[in-house]
């Protein structure tokens, strides 16, 4: 069985936004919830080009439950951007905003306390990775090739007022 990658952004200003300190996710899995904190549970936190990603493998087919952040800036929420399925060869864009409850700007988790979070307060199904299926890309694919449209013509906007 192969395994899945998650990609988690922290969206704005670097600045203003923050960095990624750790991501703490909980997933479903055949044997029960597993609970992982990025870094340490590997995958690694990467800020480069003003961007703040956090990215875990994980063995394919888990399902993301909730997600919580500490940063070093003031931003109220994250993104899961994308995950890399076992059986897909490219990125599958999700955008689903996953509030940062235990967000504290400059300040690392107390070394003693267990990680908690609040659920994902969107009753969004999230996605589940390690399965293709045609039904369920169509919609992805769609929206996919919405926001590449979208993005262009913005660009296009942006150029012309130059």
């Amino acid at each position: 069985m192969g395994e899945d990658v998650w990609v988690f952004n922290l969206p704005g200003d670097q600045q203003i936004s923050g960095v990624f300190e750790s991501v703490t996710a909980t997933f479903d899995t055949p044997s029960g919830p597993l609970t992982v904190t990025i870094p340490d549970g590997g995958g690694a936190i990467v800020n480069n080009m003003g961007t703040s990603k956090a990215w875990i493998r994980l063995p394919a087919g888990y399902t993301l439950l909730d997600a919580t952040a500490v940063i070093s800036g003031s931003a109220d929420s994250f993104v899961l951007t994308h995950t890399c399925a076992a059986s897909q060869p490219t990125p599958t864009p999700t955008g689903q905003p996953i509030p940062t409850p235990t967000a504290t700007p400059t300040q690392p988790p107390a070394p003693t306390s267990a990680p908690t979070g609040q659920p994902t307060p969107t009753k969004t199904q999230l996605p589940v990775t390690g399965e293709s299926s045609i039904s369920t890309l169509g919609p992805l694919l769609t929206l996919g090739m919405a926001s590449i449209v979208t993005g262009a013509a913005l660009l296009c906007l942006r150029r012309r007022r130059s």
